[in-house]
């Protein structure tokens, strides 16, 4: 969550984040030190980077990429729900991407 923080803080760019968290996310989920709902949250943080660029072009936007502002929506929010409930699902992953797609 540290991560997540320093994210939302303003204080990684994208290439940083791309450099960190994926090797970070693919250590600690691999060795099983989250439990369940952390999982599916961190996992939603990486599906969801997966699809983000930090200037995606007008094809890309087509097929679905997040641009690195949207993701950090995205990411904001998504922690919000996770701190609230102790969980963020699939369904609202979805709800908060599509959210930020068209705001």
């Amino acid at each position: 969550m540290k991560k997540i923080n320093k994210l939302l803080e303003g204080n990684l760019t994208y290439k940083e984040f791309k450099r960190d968290f994926w090797s970070f996310y693919l250590e600690k989920s691999s060795s099983n030190n989250f439990n369940v709902k952390d999982d599916d949250f961190f996992a939603e943080i990486q599906e969801t980077f997966d699809w983000t660029v930090e200037n995606p072009t007008d094809k890309e936007r087509e097929y679905g990429y997040l641009d690195w502002q949207q993701f950090i929506k995205f990411v904001r929010k998504a922690r919000e729900v996770f701190l609230e409930k102790g969980k963020l699902d699939f369904i609202e992953a979805e709800q908060i991407r599509s959210y930020v797609k068209i705001n």
